[in-house]
């Protein structure tokens, strides 16, 4: 879904890495190869090397992940998930709900901040509507609580 020439760690392998990391024992990014070379994960993953697994390489990568693919990947893991785990949708829940951010829109930083496409203004919950806010939908199974669908 991501493709890249066939040398290093994969995209796939390096979101493996970063969500297995933040599940244990959060770090940095320019902390991670300490955190990865203590673990057993340095088996599973032999290929990767201190300079592969550096902030700069995990962000080269992160920017191959286009809009469309997120939702491509996202669509097989979780039909794949549900089958596996035969998990009931039957019945499911919804959550809808916004948050403010502190990414500037005025003076200076507009040039800088004008590719954030989802922080926008608006009324959020907290009643800041001075600055950007970020809103998401969830649905959610019943069973297990695990998501379905997610749109920011």
């Amino acid at each position: 879904m991501v493709p890249k020439r066939v040398q290093g760690l994969s995209t796939g392998e390096y979101i493996a890495i970063a969500a297995i990391n933040r599940a244990i024992s959060p770090c940095s990014k320019r902390s991670i190869w300490e955190w990865f070379s203590g673990t057993t994960l340095i088996r599973k993953f032999a290929h990767a090397k201190e300079d592969a697994l550096s902030s700069q390489r995990f962000w080269d990568h992160m920017k191959k992940i286009s809009k469309e693919s997120v939702s491509l990947i996202w669509k097989q893991i979780i039909t794949k998930v549900i089958k596996r785990e035969n998990i009931d949708i039957s019945s499911i829940s919804y959550d809808g709900t916004n948050f403010y951010t502190f990414i500037d829109t005025f003076i200076l930083l507009q040039a800088l901040n004008a590719r954030c496409e989802i922080a926008k203004r608006g009324k959020n919950k907290q009643g800041r509507s001075n600055v950007r806010q970020v809103s998401y939908a969830l649905f959610c199974s019943a069973d297990g609580h695990i998501p379905l669908f997610f749109e920011a």
